[in-house]
């Protein structure tokens, strides 16, 4: 944003001092590097194929010393689990996205109903932590999401009244019992909210600063060979996050940040369709 709207920012493209003129382009180049290669481990493991029944485990390691992702508590992290055939079409998917940042439901090409829904029958809606995906219409997000005094979703820092999931991926080495000293409010205020599809507790999140998640896929049709890719992708900035503010902010900054997003490409950058790769695993069958 600061490299194409840099008059806009207020952003000086060239140093006046020394008249270098890519430090924009350098500093994109330098965390796009960072976030490659020391950010995060994606691995597939147990590869095991039944007839056409193909089942593996997915372990996400995270390499920061801090939960990832981190900061702000609307940016998120997900995984995007696809198989294709020999010919490099895809047979299933999970966690894939569109030009905009919003994740599929990979039978249907859709938006899940979670991407622009917040709420179902009165309760919070959003993706659950999973720890076996067997569906499209399953993805295993990595986030933050904090409710209000009425229950509703927020992502407006002054409404936060109360935790609903935090699935961060914990950094290794972390203690559940806290930092010397502290009291039990403290303790309990840096525990993860595994709010999992099962109600049940994912016994290995977090160790060692990892996750895993068993895929259990069914292609009854597919014949030959298939080809598993996973891939865990980070966006700073959600879509329903701009949503959020579109709907409910108003003013001049407002209008700014609508008029910089509509308009950023991303095309051809580091974060085409709105999301930043940070690492991946593939396996043939």
């Amino acid at each position: 944003m600061f490299n194409q709207f840099d008059e806009m920012l207020g952003v000086r493209k060239a140093s006046y001092m020394s008249g270098i003129n890519d430090g924009l382009e350098s500093a994109i180049r330098n965390n796009n590097a960072m976030a490659k290669t020391e950010t995060a481990q994606v691995e597939i493991l147990q590869p095991k194929k039944i007839e056409n029944a193909f089942q593996f485990k997915v372990k996400i390691s995270n390499k920061t010393g801090h939960r990832f992702p981190s900061g702000v508590g609307f940016r998120r992290a997900f995984l995007e689990v696809s198989v294709t055939d020999a010919a490099g079409k895809i047979k299933w998917a999970s966690g894939s996205t569109n030009a905009i940042g919003e994740i599929l439901n990979g039978e249907t090409g859709q938006p899940l109903e979670s991407e622009r829904s917040t709420e179902r029958a009165g309760k919070p809606f959003f993706q659950p932590h999973f720890q076996s995906i067997s569906r499209q219409d399953q993805a295993q997000i990595y986030e933050e999401l904090v409710a209000d005094e009425d229950g509703k979703l927020t992502t407006s820092f002054l409404a936060i009244f109360s935790h609903i999931k935090d699935n961060r991926l914990l950094p290794k080495g972390f203690s559940g019992m806290g930092a010397p000293g502290f009291d039990a409010e403290q303790v309990k205020a840096v525990q993860p909210h595994l709010t999992t599809a099962t109600g049940q507790t994912d016994t290995d999140f977090g160790n060692d600063g990892a996750d895993v998640v068993d895929y259990n896929i069914s292609l009854p049709q597919q014949t030959g060979p298939v080809k598993v890719t996973a891939r865990l992708h980070y966006q700073s900035i959600p879509p329903r996050y701009l949503r959020d503010r579109f709907s409910s902010a108003q003013g001049e900054a407002t209008q700014r940040l609508f008029y910089i997003t509509s308009r950023l490409k991303t095309e051809g950058t580091a974060i085409q369709n709105w999301r930043l790769p940070i690492a991946s695993a593939e396996f043939s069958f």
